[in-house]
């Protein structure tokens, strides 16, 4: 499944989220997202995103301890984020 378009939408009366989620195959995927199920899957995706977002070690570039690559992730992230 080939990711063409992300859509989150906050439906405030039953205070859940709404993710649809489009394909290059013109498929549709809809997912609620309750709070509680958001607060459960916040810190794997965190955890993803440091792993995402930290660089791999190569000679060049040495092994960062777990601190160092999730500050790099946040810097990374509040980057994104100004853009």
């Amino acid at each position: 499944m080939n990711i063409h378009q992300l859509s989150l939408h906050h439906d405030v009366l039953h205070d859940r989220l709404l993710l649809r989620i489009n394909t290059t195959a013109h498929q549709e995927l809809r997912v609620w997202l309750t709070r509680r199920l958001a607060l459960g899957l916040q810190p794997h995706l965190e955890r993803l995103g440091v792993d995402i977002m930290a660089p791999q070690a190569t000679a060049q570039t040495p092994v960062h301890s777990e601190h160092t690559r999730q500050m790099m992730a946040e810097f990374k992230q509040q980057e994104n984020l100004g853009k």
